[in-house]
């Protein structure tokens, strides 16, 4: 019994000091040493780390790529601690200096297996599936900037994925791998990166989708919500010929396609002003309405903020352009008396508040928004045009007069009364406080009370 403990304590000291060849061995020694062993094949070590990673995957429920933590060590026969995360991070390696064999890489490609060779692509992975998924049940690769997909825990963001995607440098700094990525994409959805709003691209293929066997849309009236977008309402926008003209070529023969045609086609300019560029402030404004018929369809009537810009595209360029909307459109309420009637006319047909209220005079008693305020009584009309001058009914005969009229009402409101003083105007003329008006801003309400005054001046 001591001689066989002794003896298997010598073959285990022959075995490390043979193995490790920390100095010159005897050929004679080594050959016995092989005699009494048997070396498993490199390949038989090869196999059982591919089963490892094959059990642990499902053991952990697992499917799709999934780059296996450094780390992680399983349970592989008689080994209790065989090192399944190193063994993959072996594989990289092998692949990086072409040492790894042609059927090795293919059975790790294998989607059971769902191999990571570039780690930082799991998350991309991650990302075009979702993408995939969003696409196959909606129908394209548009959402709103807040959309998330998915479910539980692995809701995604796909909304702010695709804005971020469609960013310059969107898909990575790395030519070929941008290249790469974007031809995926462009599998998924070839529009995923089209030239236009995606807002314009999911309402059209939303729109696209319903086209009967005999390509004609069904009727749809303005309040028709598909997916929270009002589509009667943008179908009906399409179709007027201001909104159809600011549209590039290609968008034009898309609608065309459904079978949309502007209402009022623009009538083909003279030939002798034909070939004349519109000027810097024309095409300006333009854009900003542009602008603002975008932030309208997305965002209905709410007030854009100062701050704010705006991307439209414009025909004949590549890229994007950026709108400051915020500082437009503070600067069109301002000069709104200088607009050209056309213009005028244009933004009153975007139905905003301020635009309407100063092209059309609003009815007697009733509020842009549509609800009924009450009527100020004969002596608060009176001491309401006590405060400035008496605005006659000739000065409100041409929409020109009374713009002029608002324009100057609004200067001496803002100029001599505070924004405490406007609103308790606004307050006695009988603006109902059902929108909280104490958090308009001072020329908002300098225009509620502008409203109150000419309404009381046409009951004269």
């Amino acid at each position: 019994m001591g001689e066989d403990q002794e003896h298997d304590d010598t073959d285990g000291a022959v075995e490390s000091a043979l193995l490790h060849f920390s100095s010159p061995r005897d050929a004679a020694t080594i050959a016995a040493f092989l005699r009494t062993r048997v070396y498993r094949p490199e390949s038989l070590v090869w196999l059982e780390g591919y089963q490892a990673l094959l059990r642990w995957r499902a053991e952990n429920e697992i499917t799709g790529l999934y780059a296996v933590p450094y780390d992680v060590e399983v349970e592989v026969g008689a080994t209790k601690a065989f090192p399944l995360g190193r063994w993959v991070h072996q594989q990289r390696k092998a692949l990086r200096a072409g040492e790894l064999e042609e059927r090795r890489k293919t059975l790790l490609d294998a989607p059971e297996a769902g191999m990571v060779w570039e780690p930082g692509e799991e998350a991309w992975e991650t990302k075009l599936a979702a993408l995939r998924s969003y696409r196959r049940a909606m129908g394209h690769l548009a959402p709103r900037q807040d959309a998330v997909w998915g479910e539980g825990e692995a809701m995604v963001p796909v909304g702010q994925h695709v804005a971020n995607l469609r960013r310059k440098g969107g898909l990575g700094k790395n030519p070929e791998r941008a290249a790469e990525r974007a031809k995926q994409l462009t599998a998924i959805d070839p529009d995923w990166n089209c030239p236009w709003p995606l807002d314009w691209q999911r309402h059209y293929r939303i729109l696209a989708d319903l086209v009967d066997a005999d390509g004609h849309l069904p009727d749809i009236a303005p309040g028709v919500l598909m997916d929270g977008d009002d589509v009667g309402r943008w179908l009906a926008r399409q179709r007027e010929a201001s909104t159809w003209a600011q549209l590039s070529t290609e968008q034009q023969e898309r609608l065309s396609q459904l079978g949309l045609k502007p209402i009022q086609p623009p009538s083909p300019a003279p030939a002798a002003t034909r070939a004349t560029k519109p000027g810097k402030a024309q095409q300006a404004f333009q854009r900003g309405l542009a602008a603002l018929t975008q932030w309208v369809e997305r965002e209905g009537h709410q007030p854009v903020p100062r701050g704010h810009a705006e991307q439209i595209a414009v025909d004949g360029e590549t890229e994007p352009t950026v709108v400051k909307l915020g500082v437009w459109t503070s600067n069109t309420r301002a000069r709104w008396d200088k607009l050209t009637p056309e213009q005028q006319a244009a933004l009153a047909a975007l139905g905003v508040p301020w635009a309407k209220a100063a092209a059309v005079p609003a009815p007697s008693g009733s509020m842009d928004d549509g609800s009924v305020r009450p009527a100020p009584s004969d002596a608060q009309a009176q001491e309401d045009h006590g405060q400035g001058d008496t605005i006659t009914r000739e000065e409100r005969e041409t929409p020109a007069a009374r713009g002029r009229a608002r324009a100057q009402r609004m200067n001496e409101l803002m100029s001599n009364h505070t924004k405490a003083e406007l609103l308790r105007m606004a307050y006695a003329g009988g603006l109902v406080n059902h929108n909280s008006p104490e958090k308009w801003r001072k020329d908002e309400i300098a225009s509620a009370v502008v409203d109150i005054e000419f309404r009381a001046a046409d009951r004269l």
